[in-house]
């Protein structure tokens, strides 16, 4: 298992961790709040994706560097994919999902 991405907004992390899944790439999908009250970031909720497969993170890699260059889910920018769009595999999340931030929690 690795991790292959890090960010603060949930819905990106879902998007994406949903992409990689319609990809055919297995991921985790893991919410954790910093509870360190001495370091700065104190409170701050990170989502990590994990690749399961370690063959499949070279690949995911790939997609995370796409990904990065303008914040857009490759098949979404890519119409002559023959692929759904994830974004209808993946609302947003409910208020329920964004208030469980205490310690780690996987999707």
């Amino acid at each position: 298992m690795r991790l292959i991405y890090t960010t603060y907004d949930p819905d990106q992390a879902k998007t994406f961790a949903h992409f990689l899944s319609s990809e055919g790439i297995e991921n985790q999908l893991e919410m954790v709040k910093n509870d360190d009250w001495g370091k700065e970031n104190y409170g701050d909720t990170t989502f990590r994706i994990w690749v399961i497969d370690e063959d499949m993170a070279e690949a995911a890699e790939k997609w995370v560097e796409s990904f990065d260059k303008d914040q857009k889910i490759p098949s979404i920018k890519n119409p002559d994919l023959k692929r759904p769009c994830c974004r209808q595999f993946c609302p947003p999340m409910t208020r329920k999902e964004k208030r469980m931030v205490q310690g780690s929690m996987i999707f």
